[in-house]
């Protein structure tokens, strides 16, 4: 079992933050996010805006999970840097390099 941090220890965490340059709190109540939370009820899909922040539960809460990115294609940073170099080499105007930029893989 573990158990909970002494007051020295507490104490040592916080002069911790305030030499790494945390010189302010977040929020105005304290979040526990070791907490477990409900699940949210199913989001309606007749909503197309966003509900306001103040609907959300203000900036103490911790922000809604998005939809998983697709995976990318996996390209090395050597290979990534050899592609955008032979393009760049074969480019003659900016507006080359633009075009390029649209159909390699590698670019972000």
């Amino acid at each position: 079992m573990i158990s909970p941090p002494s007051d020295h220890d507490l104490l040592e965490a916080l002069k911790w933050q305030i030499e790494a340059g945390a010189d302010e709190a977040i929020g105005n109540q304290p979040v526990d996010r070791t907490a477990a939370r409900a699940k949210p009820a199913p989001a309606s899909k007749a909503r197309s805006t966003p509900a306001p922040v103040a609907a959300q539960g203000g900036l103490n809460e911790a922000p809604a999970k998005t939809a998983p990115r697709p995976p990318a294609s996996l390209v090395s940073a050597n290979q990534a840097q050899v592609s955008a170099q032979r393009l760049a080499a074969a480019a003659k105007t900016i507006e080359d390099i633009r075009g390029a930029l649209k159909v390699s893989k590698a670019a972000p």
